[in-house]
């Protein structure tokens, strides 16, 4: 149950963003206020972050802990060396895709919504959130592919 909400979590909230009851701006929409323009750049930012752990993560995952399998074969401080690298990238990826997991649970399309100034405010502070995350995904995959591409060698 635990590996499926996850899942069930990334459903839930695709479902949200596609609900009509909510003012959704698709990206070809121009923004009408600072609000719009934040909730925007807050969509684009998790459906970037989204599309790279959802499509590159897994695969990446895989690869090291195929290499990490490969090593356990040899012995050697150079064999050692690498299997830690490799330890501590398949640790990046998935604390970059826990941070994913915890920011959409967090995340609340609607908040503020009666209140401008307070929205404007949470939104801000949410696009930060999410470029962290997208940032921390991104250098996870950076990072993995070139010790997996040192280990191919």
């Amino acid at each position: 149950m635990k590996k499926l909400f996850p899942f069930i979590v990334i459903i839930l909230f695709a479902t949200a963003c596609n609900n009509e009851s909510h003012e959704h701006h698709t990206t070809t929409e121009v923004p009408k206020t600072q609000a719009d323009t934040l909730l925007k750049e807050v969509i684009e930012g998790h459906d970037e972050a989204m599309a790279a752990q959802m499509t590159k993560m897994k695969a990446a995952k895989e690869k090291v802990s195929h290499a990490i399998d490969s090593l356990e074969k040899l012995s050697g401080a150079a064999a050692s060396a690498l299997k830690t690298q490799l330890n501590a990238a398949l640790l990046k990826l998935n604390d970059a895709d826990a941070a994913m997991n915890k920011w959409m649970e967090d995340f609340n399309y609607d908040s503020a919504k009666n209140n401008i100034e307070e929205r404007v405010k949470y939104l801000a502070e949410e696009k930060l959130k999410v470029g962290n995350v997208k940032n921390m995904i991104f250098e996870s995959l950076g990072k993995t592919d070139s010790l997996i591409n040192t280990f191919k060698r």
